[in-house]
């Protein structure tokens, strides 16, 4: 039976990535990632040491280039921020903040740039799952999918643009009996003559071409494309159709792509494993020779005269028969010692290798308790600006996501679907009005907040400052401390809380006595001079009395 015309066109993605390398380079990459480093180089009778810098110099720059807090917000173009779209765009942003944890992007932007280091490109692919369980009387929400870069055929690859490509096809691998069940779901009429395959060999590195045996596996093909504004999904194995032409209502490919460097006139990047495996086998090599000297070294071999000895033995306290004079019978053979140059090549190459790509002790961290937090930071910062250009384009990445995920809002979050949003620390349901999006031009921001490790050292230092200087209480400190510095920070905050309650009880029992009291004294100053001024009054009316009687 005829191939389909998606898996013609697939074969055709094929040859072009053959072409340039890809499948070669992403295994070849992934292999040397993984530690397994010694696969085709000649090594026998040498050690097989592995010192995996690969590893932990592209760890570091994946963290650096996520280490920034990023939050999406969305607006209105053209508008105000005010009336009901300002409020609805401010529900989305939320909305996409919880979105972002469900998902568990935080994890899966940093296993995509894993990817993107190790192969050169990360492609993350978004669906809408209507199985998934919402809490609501709906069903259904959006998915997503790691796809490696292997099988991602864009119909022209010599553009990165993936929003202006004619066409998209992802490649999957997945069990016949899913793709027979699919197919006679959707139709097919030649579903009974799909049939296994072992056509594994474009998968992304030796354990993608590994499977289980009669483990009934084929190449599944999903082509999307554009047509009159909308974006249409087809799937296809090599001689079926099993799911026909569906529109899927979304006006973007729901496929976000990053390059970790870009390569003129190319959809692939450059992977960073790929310019430090040369120095990876030079550094191996330097260690195998090293350590075969320092064994051949440690334990010399001996040479005898066999005309005088017929037999040496190794044997502890062992005598051994000489015939003749023993002067010249045998000796240890002495190799070279290793040169230093050695040594030092390994070294300087290491060096090099970390200085070229940023890794100092201060974009590390190793630094021992640094006293100027606030130079050290715009120190790191100063030696991670040759990252911007791979911080830039993780940005602009995680932008296409959002706009991915409005487009499944505006299309799919209709019919009285309710969204959840954090309000006052506490989840809140809020519904999205029907058509109301479609009438504006969103647009999206991503802002970049304070790198998320070393802000809090700073906030840390600040708040011990400002603590020791009596400026803050304790309740004060402890509600700003961050997460994770403080053991049972919950429990120690409430009890201050609870000491600070009996304290103002305490305190307000002493004010009300002292007012009693103050009372009190008022009161009897009161009555005395009261008292006071009848005498005074009773005194003058009798001296006037007296000098009436004496004028009488």
């Amino acid at each position: 039976m005829s191939s389909t015309q998606i898996w013609q066109e697939y074969e055709l993605g094929i040859d072009y990535k053959a072409r340039i390398g890809l499948y070669h380079t992403v295994d070849l990459n992934e292999r040397f990632y993984a530690g397994d480093q010694w696969v085709g180089i000649p090594h026998e009778g040498l050690p097989t040491p592995v010192v995996n810098f690969i590893r932990y110099a592209s760890a570091w720059k994946i963290a650096a280039v996520t280490d920034r807090r990023l939050k999406l917000k969305f607006f209105a173009e053209g508008v105000g921020d005010g009336g009901d779209i300002g409020i609805y765009a401010k529900q989305i942003s939320g909305y996409c903040d919880m979105l972002w944890e469900r998902l568990k992007m935080d994890y899966l932007t940093k296993e995509g740039l894993k990817q993107a280091a190790i192969t050169g490109d990360c492609v993350q692919y978004f669906y809408w799952d209507a199985s998934l369980e919402t809490g609501q009387a709906l069903t259904g929400d959006i998915a997503m999918q790691i796809v490696d870069n292997v099988n991602f055929y864009p119909g022209n690859p010599n553009s990165a643009d993936v929003q202006s490509q004619p066409y998209i096809i992802l490649a999957f691998r997945e069990l016949l009996s899913k793709v027979k069940q699919e197919a006679k779901a959707n139709g097919c009429e030649n579903a009974d003559e799909i049939s296994a395959d072992e056509d594994n060999a474009y998968t992304a590195g030796d354990l993608g071409k590994v499977e289980l045996e009669d483990a009934g596996k084929c190449n599944v093909l999903l082509k999307m494309y554009k047509k009159d504004g909308h974006v249409w999904c087809e799937k296809s194995v090599r001689n079926a159709v099993i799911q026909p032409p569906k529109d899927t209502r979304l006006t973007r490919y729901p496929v976000a792509l990053m390059n970790w460097d870009t390569r003129k006139n190319s959809c692939h990047g450059v992977a960073e494993v790929t310019g430090l495996i040369p120095n990876q086998v030079f550094v191996n090599k330097i260690l195998a020779l090293s350590q075969l000297s320092q064994m051949q070294m440690s334990f010399p071999k001996v040479i005898f005269d066999r005309t005088r000895i017929r037999e040496w033995s190794n044997k502890v306290a062992g005598a051994v028969g000489v015939n003749g004079d023993i002067a010249g019978a045998a000796q240890y053979l002495m190799p070279p010692g290793v040169s230093y140059d050695a040594w030092q090549g390994l070294n300087a190459t290491l060096e090099t290798t970390m200085r070229m790509m940023g890794a100092n002790d201060v974009t590390l961290g190793n630094l021992k308790n640094p006293d100027n937090t606030s130079a050290f930071i715009a120190t790191r910062d100063a030696a991670l600006v040759p990252l911007q250009s791979q911080q830039e384009r993780f940005y602009a990445f995680v932008e296409d996501i959002g706009l991915i995920w409005l487009d499944f809002i505006k299309q799919y979050y209709r019919a009285g679907r309710m969204i959840p949003l954090n309000h006052d620390e506490r989840r809140v349901y809020v519904p999205l009005p029907d058509d109301l999006l479609d009438a504006y031009t969103m647009r999206l921001r991503v802002d970049v907040g304070p790198s998320s490790m070393w802000s809090e050292v700073q906030v840390v230092q600040t708040l011990d400052n400002l603590l020791k200087a009596g400026q803050i209480s304790l309740r004060q400190y402890l509600e700003r401390m961050p997460d994770g510095h403080i053991p049972m920070r919950e429990e120690l905050l409430d009890e201050v809380k609870r000491l600070e309650t009996q304290l103002d009880q305490i305190q307000q029992g002493k004010t009300a006595g002292h007012e009693e009291a103050l009372l009190g004294a008022l009161h009897k100053e009161r009555v005395k001079s009261l008292t006071d001024d009848k005498d005074e009054k009773k005194q003058s009316k009798n001296k006037a009395d007296g000098k009436k009687r004496v004028r009488i």
